[in-house]
């Protein structure tokens, strides 16, 4: 299930916050890679995990959440945190 419109925008700007002004594209949608659409390297993809908890409320699993599936682009990281949001 995909992450509502809403909550993948809140995602979105979490990760143009983590990224900053001059790692954001242009242009952005579920399909933008964190890696080499942000140019996030590992220590900001574990920031971008605490901020996503802090924002969210909700916690990650080191064993399941840290997975490349889940870091490979905004759609993931949000369809998780949706995931996250659902579960409890």
């Amino acid at each position: 299930m995909s992450a509502p419109d809403e909550l993948t925008s809140a995602v979105v700007q979490v990760v143009r916050e983590v990224a900053g002004p001059g790692r954001t594209p242009e242009t952005v949608d579920r399909e933008t890679r964190l890696t080499d659409g942000f140019w996030l390297d590992s220590a900001d993809l574990f920031t971008l995990v605490l901020a996503c908890e802090a924002r969210f409320g909700v916690s990650f699993d080191s064993d399941d959440d840290f997975s490349r599936a889940t870091l490979m682009t905004l759609g993931s990281l949000a369809d998780r945190v949706h995931a996250k949001l659902t579960t409890g």
